[in-house]
C-alpha cells in the first residue's frame, strides 16, 4: 500500500513535508506528518514547488487518519 502526503503548491523552494510515523491500531491507520518552511532570512529558488512524501506500508483494510505534528 502507498501512502502519500502532499503540501500543495508553494511559490518558492525551501518547503518540505515528511511522514514521521505510521501507527496501526485496531480501528485505523494513523499517519503523522510534519511540514516545514524555509528560514525567514534564506535565499530561495523563485519557482513554483509542490512538496510531497510517498511511503509504502503493508496493505490493511482500515480507515486512514492523517495527523499534522
Amino acid at each position: 500500500m502507498v501512502i502519500a502526503v502532499f503540501a500543495g503548491e508553494r511559490t518558492t523552494g525551501g518547503f518540505t513535508v515528511e511522514v514521521t510515523a505510521i501507527e496501526h491500531s485496531t480501528g485505523a491507520i494513523r499517519v503523522t506528518y510534519r511540514e516545514s518552511g524555509p528560514p525567514r532570512d534564506s535565499l530561495l529558488t523563485q519557482a513554483i514547488t509542490q512538496p510531497y512524501h510517498i511511503v509504502t506500508t503493508p496493505r490493511l483494510e482500515k480507515p486512514i487518519i492523517f495527523e499534522r505534528q
